[in-house]
């Protein structure tokens, strides 16, 4: 049988939904938002306290689990945040998809949102792939929102699938002050998304300014990704960042006609006849003259480089081939 609904009685646009108190006026979205959540995203700090002095909850929440204090930390609204979470707003909430007021903060870069959330016990862990702070906060290049994270104990170097590590994130990004912080707090430098390393995002973006920074801290540009690729082959031809990939990985590579070896050389696992090195004029601008305890001692059988003019040879080079690291 029906339900028949009292003559006179009006519908309550607030219900508990899961034990969660929710918006159902309407079911998309947008429409289903209430008054609470347009004065939060708009910063009415007025209203907002009006609204929740004539009863509104203050965790009520779209049919997608947002609730106002989302809506105040993706605007960087601290007094509307601040009023909310004083009035027992819940700090750790999770939308649908996983987003945290925090992660919001982070989106928006309100540092201010975001230490006001710390404060109040806000985790720094997210329980979802898709929506860690950590890794928002270094994407969009939000240096001091990525320092309150660290400072509250987030983890450096956290991987997650799809995503990679906030490195990673922020490589792909070129968000270059946060790539810089994050080196400089130790992140390291080889954690990415799964066989691809945070140079093989950098040089994809064709950043160089990111590119030189993690060859600094010790990136290989001879790793290979799952598909064998290392950066240097996934850098365009004739691009900067390929040249700054060449010029800083010579000191890998050297070959037995050109070199006097050293006590011990015999036994370098690079000695390779398909291993060729920069000559003794281009290794010298490169600063790379003295190899790893190998020293170019005569010019190459054949051009080291395109317009290499040292060699006496007119034979066309072969072609340019790096020494592989053993895998990290």
């Amino acid at each position: 049988m029906a339900a028949v609904r009292a003559v006179g009685s009006q519908p309550n646009p607030l219900h508990i939904y899961g034990g969660r108190t929710c918006n159902l006026l309407m079911a998309d979205w947008w429409s289903d938002r209430s008054p609470l959540h347009e004065a939060a995203s708009q910063g009415r700090l007025l209203l907002l306290r009006s609204l929740v002095a004539q009863g509104f909850h203050v965790d009520t929440l779209t049919m997608d689990g947002v609730s106002p204090l989302h809506e105040a930390c993706l605007g960087g609204h601290y007094h509307c945040a601040k009023f909310l979470l004083e009035s027992d707003a819940k700090a750790d909430a999770a939308s649908a998809d996983g987003a945290t007021p925090l992660f919001n903060s982070c989106r928006s870069g309100s540092a201010a949102c975001v230490g006001l959330l710390l404060q109040h016990g806000a985790s720094v862990h997210s329980t979802h792939q898709l929506a860690s702070p950590m890794h928002e906060a270094a994407k969009k290049d939000h240096r001091e929102c990525l320092e309150l994270l660290l400072a509250c104990g987030a983890q450096l170097d956290t991987e997650l699938p799809e995503v990679g590590s906030p490195l990673y994130s922020a490589c792909g990004a070129g968000a270059a002050s946060c790539v810089e912080m994050l080196l400089l707090a130790g992140a390291d430098v080889g954690v990415g998304c799964g066989r691809d390393s945070p140079l093989h995002a950098a040089v994809q973006r064709g950043d160089l300014g990111v590119v030189e920074l993690l060859l600094d801290f010790g990136a290989n540009a001879f790793y290979g990704n799952s598909e064998g690729r290392t950066p240097l082959d996934l850098s365009a031809p004739n691009s900067s960042v390929r040249f700054a990939l060449q010029r800083r990985g010579v000191w890998k590579t050297f070959h037995p006609s050109i070199c006097l070896l050293q006590t011990g050389a015999e036994q370098h696992p690079l000695l390779s006849a398909q291993v060729r090195t920069l000559c003794l004029s281009c290794a010298a601008s490169a600063s790379a003259n003295v190899l790893d305890g190998v020293v170019c001692t005569e010019p190459p059988a054949f051009p080291c480089l395109p317009g290499c003019k040292t060699s006496s040879s007119t034979t066309d080079a072969p072609p340019f081939v790096l020494a592989a690291d053993p895998e990290m």
